[in-house]
């Protein structure tokens, strides 16, 4: 952290515009003396100060928000799963979204092990069930999911034979990708009509539609490497 202050804080000028918005937010929070003197030991004894719950509130003042809202997936990990199941108290200025990019994304294995982790049945049906009792527990503002950067909703793809042909009840593969015609049945398009949108209806949620993801575009920055765009 010293070494990245020093080269973009101390030795580079002028700043770039990421750097600006640091020494923006900085100043807002009343350090001019320790920006004038670049001092990263000083900023940081500063912040150790602060009482979090004040922190906290200051920041969204200066901001001028109303509140905030986190992401949770079920899918993701575990503790995301229990914390889904059973989310602590959120701050006043704190909201819950409910993401589920992985039924977007086809991850299957992953949403399988969440089903099962949640005494669910590893089918779609189960998968209906655990999200249900997310939103009772989490009581998000909204559903919010990834969709394929070549998805078209409503375009042949099958979606018709999950909707129609039983597909809610197909076991979901544990420890591999899905392979074959039950693949072919499960996209996008049509785990929306299945699962996603009479979720939303029966709860009143919107959804979030974060339209034309591509994952992994630089594999070495792991989760901070995806990209949108064909």
């Amino acid at each position: 952290a010293e070494r990245v202050w020093r080269r973009l804080f101390v030795e580079s000028s002028p700043l770039s515009e990421a750097c600006r918005g640091v020494v923006s937010t900085l100043s807002a929070l009343g350090l001019h003396d320790e920006l004038a003197r670049r001092d990263l030991a000083a900023v940081r004894t500063w912040y150790a100060t602060q009482d979090g719950h004040k922190f906290n509130e200051k920041v969204m003042r200066l901001a001028r928000l109303k509140y905030v809202i986190c992401s949770h997936s079920p899918f993701f990990a575990e503790v995301q799963l229990l914390a889904c199941l059973t989310p602590p108290a959120l701050p006043p200025r704190y909201r819950a979204a409910l993401e589920v990019d992985a039924l977007t994304e086809a991850q299957w294995p992953a949403v399988a092990r969440a089903a099962a982790a949640a005494g669910e049945a590893p089918t779609l049906s189960g998968v209906c069930a655990l999200l249900s009792r997310c939103v009772a527990a989490l009581r998000p503002e909204y559903i919010s999911c990834s969709t394929p950067h070549d998805f078209e909703y409503g375009a042949s793809d099958g979606s018709d034979v999950a909707v129609g042909g039983g597909a809610l009840d197909l076991d979901l593969d544990l420890d591999a990708p899905l392979e074959g015609p039950i693949s072919a049945s499960l996209t996008a398009s049509a785990v929306l009509d299945a699962v996603l949108l009479p979720l939303c209806k029966r709860e009143r949620l919107p959804l979030l539609l974060r339209m034309g993801t591509r994952r992994k575009l630089s594999r070495t920055l792991g989760l901070s490497g995806d990209g949108v765009g064909p």
